[in-house]
Parts: C-alpha cells; structure tokens; sequence
C-alpha cells in the first residue's frame, strides 16, 4: 500500500505526519453478516501487536500457574511482571512457536514478528477485534515519528472495562513495534452521527507516534454537549448552539499555545454558546 501510495508522492515512504479518519465503528454490523465490523482473519490479525500480546491481568489461573511454573515463579501476574519486566505475554514467553517472521519498514523504523505453529498456522491471543481498534494500531505504522493521529472512535473502546487491555497495549506499553502517546480525548454527544444511521456513542481521539512513552503524564479531555446541528434530526439541522470551538480554544490554553480568540471566544460562548471565529473560519453555509 506504501509503496502504491509512494508513486503518486515519494515522501510517503516516510510516513504521514497527520492522518484524520473516520474508521468503522462499532463491533457488529446491521446486515446479514453480523460480524461484518470485526476481523476475524489469522493471516490478518498476526500482523499486529493487538493480537499477540495478552495483558496478564486477563489470564485466568490455569493460564498463570503453567506460565508460572514455565518461568520459575509463582502464579502471581504482580511476580510474572517482574520477571518478565512487563505486564504482557507474548508467544515468544511460551516459546511455543516453530517459524518466525520478521516485517521490517527501515523507512518508518518499526519490526514486527509474526509466530506459526508447526502447520504454518498463526499463534494468536486474540482472534477477533474490532475493525475500529485494529486501525488505531495501524495508523501508527503509517505515520512517523512525531506523527499525530486525530480519529473517531467507539467510546466503549475508551470506557469499558473489557476493553482496558486495548487502551494500556497502545498507549502505555513500552515493548511494542509502534508506541503512542495520547493527546486528547473529546466526548461528543448522543446521536452525533444519528443522521447516518449509526447510534454509537463516539468521541474524537487525538494522538502521537513517540520514541518512548513516559511513566506517567497528562493528556486534554473534553465533553462536547452541542456541536452546530440538530443530533435528533435525521437531516441534521444546523444549530447554532456549538461547544468545538471554546474546546479548541481550551485545549490552546492547555498547550500553552497563545490564542488571540480565546478571551472573545469564551464571551461570545458564554452569551450565544457559540463562536464567530468558527462559523467565519470553518462553516461553509450556502
């Protein structure tokens, strides 16, 4: 795809410095395949750190007391941890595995390894993931170092408890091939896509491809209540009620990035719950 994409723009073989997107959301489709937002294909979900990487806190015991005895420790994930110097299993922990394979991007500065059975078949942890949280993934190999990502996503991706493993691989794991750092995270509204038919909860994830994620560190949160149209309507009627703009605005005072419209925005927001800027910077109405 790199390649392809490179003939038209040879600097692509470097990767991205931004990617905004919109990706599937959601875990099961509308149609007859129910499963139509999800991969469930081996040869697809090997490539990618998601799926061959198991968080120990979500191994049952059995899981934990053959690792354990494997390792020479007890069955205990604070003391696997230790060991390990990490809180994720991988194949290469079992050493179960017979083949492996090496994907290499000396352009993009990323290897990943990819382990098979004896019969050539895939050695995965999960089999099946959502087609939204395979691609955040994704997006962090096509961008460089220093990249930023700006998606929408599920908020369950975000909120659920079953999906914490998702959250702390990609944004606080330091062995994976490609590592992010989280920005902000915007909260949007019920029904913010309701007039293309989906009803998911969704919010607005800002992140950055990073050498080396620290320790510990702040990122931009926000609630978005109204966003210019009618999120009731099937024909998403404008509104002028917009919260985005006074967000953007707060998130340049959070940067401490000087914004000569924040102090009228925030007047103008507090009167109409809306700003001139955006509507003369960013709303085309014809």
């Amino acid at each position: 795809m790199k390649k392809i994409w490179s003939r038209h723009n040879n600097e692509v073989r470097r990767g991205f410095d931004l990617i905004l997107t919109n990706p599937p959301m959601g875990r099961a489709g509308r149609g007859r395949g129910r499963g139509e937002l999800l991969i469930d294909d081996r040869y697809i979900l090997v490539q990618y750190a998601l799926a061959q990487n198991m968080w120990l806190r979500d191994m049952g015991r059995r899981e934990l007391q053959e690792l354990a005895k494997k390792l020479g420790t007890n069955a205990n994930p604070e003391k696997i941890a230790d060991k390990l110097g990490r809180e994720w299993i991988t194949p290469e922990d079992y050493g179960n595995y017979v083949y492996k394979l090496i994907l290499k991007d000396p352009e993009l500065g990323w290897n990943y390894i990819i382990y098979y059975d004896s019969n050539l078949e895939p050695i995965l942890f999960h089999d099946r993931l959502p087609i939204q949280v395979v691609l955040l993934e994704q997006f962090l190999r096509i961008i460089r170092l220093g990249g930023k990502v700006f998606t929408v996503i599920d908020v369950g991706v975000l909120n659920n408890p079953g999906d914490e493993w998702i959250r702390r691989l990609l944004f606080t794991a330091r062995h994976t091939p490609v590592k992010a750092k989280l920005k902000a995270v915007i909260e949007l509204p019920h029904g913010a896509f309701y007039y293309t038919g989906a009803g998911t909860k969704t919010a607005l994830l800002f992140y950055e491809r990073v050498n080396e994620i620290p320790d510990d560190y702040e990122f931009f949160v926000a609630l978005a209540e109204y966003i210019g149209y009618d999120t009731h309507s099937k024909n998403a009627e404008p509104i002028k009620e917009n919260d985005l703009p006074l967000i953007i605005t707060e998130y340049f005072k959070w940067i401490r990035r000087k914004s000569d419209y924040y102090e009228k925005c925030l007047e103008e927001w507090k009167k109409e719950r809306t700003c001139s800027w955006w509507i003369q910077e960013f709303e085309v109405i014809e």
